[in-house]
């Protein structure tokens, strides 16, 4: 069998070991047949890491479905020794390092400084002596042993929570059960379809209604438990009280110190031997009523949708509405349904204008002919520069109108037409009786107390869907709903969306803010020029030119910044997925308890890397269609000038990609000042990785941070100091 490890030197010169595919116990070497192949190298066994560091290393990657990252073999010949302690200083540790080209291989007298001045109380001196006498006469190159023992801090009781809800009477609960088992709330084709498969009933062992916003649970403020003492005698303050655990939060809005309803409709709460499940059923019957207008010259239908398992909205209901006003005959119900599908995308209250009627003209005023269609929602559209917006013509003797009902209005009872304000984002000409009004910018045009204006910030009250559209505006974007699945929202100015993201493209020339964060199914991404805040980020591609700052978690994601990337509050977890963080990174925990590979590179311009993948793409396409062409010229064809010409146009293209390549490989290497942070604990399953120097995490480690040493071309874990903090 064809081995699938080797021996090979870095760019550093020093020798490590790598694997050629997964390292599965087949074909897994021995700490034996390394050593071997290590010496056969003219590697010396006074520079060779110990067989005990290569089984760990194997043991570990054997199996486990993940390609090892390369070995470094070689030990630092110089002598070397230190002391180093865990995260919360309960325990100090003294490692030692023979020098492998020195006759004195450990200096006793810098040992011994090292412990006095180290103001570790209790250490056992006899036991430390003991232990490296013992390693001075072996042949171990390396000696590692705990020296001294704290007493961890303890942790206070676990935070309660605070009931804000009543419990609603069983005869509802009945009627609600009932009403969630209906067959016709099983098919997609009803907007929010949810039923008792989605939110069992018989979990529950609370049920209630809920507005949204409503406050369901307040957490009690956290109590600290007993204090610990480090190694240095020093006192180390007492822990929080955990935070309760959730199950299931479906459709709630969570924070530090409540819960909140994210929808309005029906609280489910049950308390499993797992955690507790508080779950909220979008329910709310439908609501339709036709208003007429004092004047009568505008008819509107107010609308809002049915939630969950609520009532439909429906054409018999909204023409029940308008038989009401005497107005059953006057929308079609193609309208009707257009209306219906509209409102399903607003969860509030809407209106839409039905019929208006037709206002008279009096004599010697103007006429006013809009160009643009306004929303119907609100007096607002979107235009570009010099678009018309509207025509204003001059009636010398007036024009007859009617209301809504076909009444006619006389125009000598009219009242002459007021001509709109305008700033100066409207650009107004007149000539013979006619004044037109122009956009002097692109942006949101607004249309209020009579006058006309237009913004660079427009706001969409709305979920945005296949149905809805895509979305590109050239100035700064609000979007008060969340974005569902398969949708584009593009910006040129500032970017905020308060509900979350699906598996959709989020695009911003400028600054993005989601605060609702991102489940992106895998193929869901978000894109910055500038730097993006986030709630969290889960199975998401995440890329900035910026900073990004998660305010909860981070998981399975790629995510590429030239800035910094911060998990700024609670859990504040960075967990699986590859991060590319040009400027380092500052989180909580890195990784879990239970081993979730997690990759995280620093200290470069990863943009750039982005760009030299693209141009050697690019490359690899006209050296295929050149062997193309070189093919298609040994046939004589009759257009071989052309065929010519193409080809040296190709090859000149790939010159000058040759030599943009070889410059950003160059800027590549450029290293950028950076820290990877960890104020939590990091674990086993992490790998850090800088200019192609790797360093994997074997054991938990607690408040460090990790840099990269330009000079020995190291990663290096380093305790945080408490001036760091």
């Amino acid at each position: 069998m064809e081995k699938s490890w080797t021996l090979k030197q870095n760019s550093s010169g020093k020798w490590i070991l790598t694997f050629t595919d997964l390292l599965e116990p087949e074909n897994c070497p021995s700490a034996d047949d390394i050593h071997l192949e290590a010496k056969r190298n003219g590697i010396k066994s006074s520079s060779l890491i110990s067989k005990k560091t290569i089984e760990d290393y194997l043991k570990k990657h054997s199996g486990s479905g993940i390609e090892p990252i390369p070995l470094p073999l070689e030990l630092d010949p110089n002598f070397d020794a230190r002391i180093t302690t865990n995260t919360d200083k309960t325990a100090a540790y003294l490692y030692v390092r023979k020098a492998a080209d020195s006759a004195n291989e450990v200096d006793m007298s810098t040992i011994s400084r090292l412990l006095q001045r180290s103001n570790i109380a209790n250490v056992d001196m006899a036991k430390v002596k003991e232990g490296l006498s013992d390693f001075i006469n072996s042949s171990e190159m390396e000696f590692s042993m705990q020296i001294a023992e704290g007493s961890p801090p303890k942790r206070g009781p676990d935070r309660k929570l605070i009931t804000h809800f009543e419990q609603i009477p069983d005869h509802e609960v009945q009627r609600l059960a009932d009403r969630l088992k209906r067959p016709d709330l099983r098919t997609a084709n009803v907007e929010n379809p949810t039923t008792d498969q989605d939110y069992p009933l018989s979990e529950a062992e609370t049920l209630t209604v809920v507005e949204k916003g409503d406050l369901i649970y307040e957490v009690e403020d956290a109590v600290l438990g007993e204090a610990g003492v480090d190694v240095y005698g020093q006192p180390i303050p007492g822990l929080p009280g955990n935070d309760p655990f959730f199950l299931d939060l479906r459709n709630i809005v969570q924070n530090h110190s409540e819960l909140r309803a994210g929808v309005t409709g029906l609280l489910l709460i049950a308390n499993t031997e797992r955690g507790l499940k508080i779950r909220i059923v979008p329910y709310r019957d439908a609501k339709v009523r036709a208003v007429i207008s004092r004047d009568k010259m505008e008819a509107s239908l107010i609308l809002q949708s049915g939630l969950g398992a609520g009532e439909r909205l429906s054409v018999i209901g909204v023409k029940t509405a308008l038989n009401e006003v005497n107005l059953l005959d006057s929308i079609s119900d193609d309208r009707i349904n257009e209306i219906i599908e509209s409102a399903r995308k607003v969860n509030d209250e809407c209106e839409f204008v039905i019929l208006s009627g037709t206002p008279p003209v009096a004599p010697e005023s103007y006429k006013l002919e809009w160009a643009i269609n306004f929303t119907e929602e609100f007096s607002t559209a979107t235009v570009e520069k010099d678009a018309l917006i509207l025509t204003a013509r001059l009636s010398p003797k007036g024009e007859k109108g009617k209301n809504v009902f076909g009444e006619p209005i006389d125009p000598k009872n009219a009242e002459p037409t007021d001509i709109p304000a305008n700033d100066e984002t409207i650009k107004v000409t007149e000539e013979k009786h006619v004044i037109k009004f122009f956009a002097a910018e692109s942006g949101e045009l607004s249309f209020f107390n009579n006058a006309l204006s237009i913004s660079s910030l427009k706001t969409i009250q709305s979920d945005i869907d296949t149905k809805f559209g895509d979305i590109s505006f050239s100035g700064n974007l609000i979007i008060t709903g969340d974005i569902k699945d398969d949708v584009k929202v593009k910006s040129k100015g500032k970017l905020t969306i308060t509900g979350t993201v699906e598996k959709a493209l989020i695009y911003s020339e400028d600054s993005l803010t989601l605060n609702g964060g991102i489940n992106g199914k895998g193929r869901g991404t978000v894109w910055a020029k500038d730097k993006t805040n986030l709630q969290y980020a889960e199975n998401a591609r995440v890329f900035s030119g910026g900073d990004i700052e998660i305010s909860s978690y981070c998981f399975k994601c790629l995510v590429k910044t030239n800035g910094t990337v911060h998990l700024t509050g609670s859990p504040g977890v960075l967990l699986g997925g590859s991060i590319h963080a040009a400027k380092g990174a500052s989180v909580h925990d890195l990784g879990a308890e239970k081993t979730i590979r997690t990759i995280i590179s620093f200290g470069q311009d990863y943009l750039i890397k982005d760009e030299i993948e693209v141009r050697e793409k690019e490359i690899e396409a006209n050296n295929a269609e050149l062997a193309k062409i070189e093919k298609e010229l040994q046939a004589n064809p009759p257009d071989v000038d052309a065929l010519r010409q193409q080809k040296v146009k190709l090859l000149k293209r790939n010159s000058a990609l040759t030599v943009r390549i070889f410059n950003l490989k160059e800027n590549f290497e450029f290293h950028i000042p950076s820290k990877i942070k960890v104020t939590g604990s990091v674990y086993p399953g992490v790998v850090l990785e800088s200019h192609g120097r790797y360093f994997e995490v074997m054991e938990t480690h607690h408040n460090v941070f990790f840099d990269f040493d330009e000079k020995t071309g190291q990663i290096i874990c380093s305790p945080i100091k408490e001036v760091e903090l």
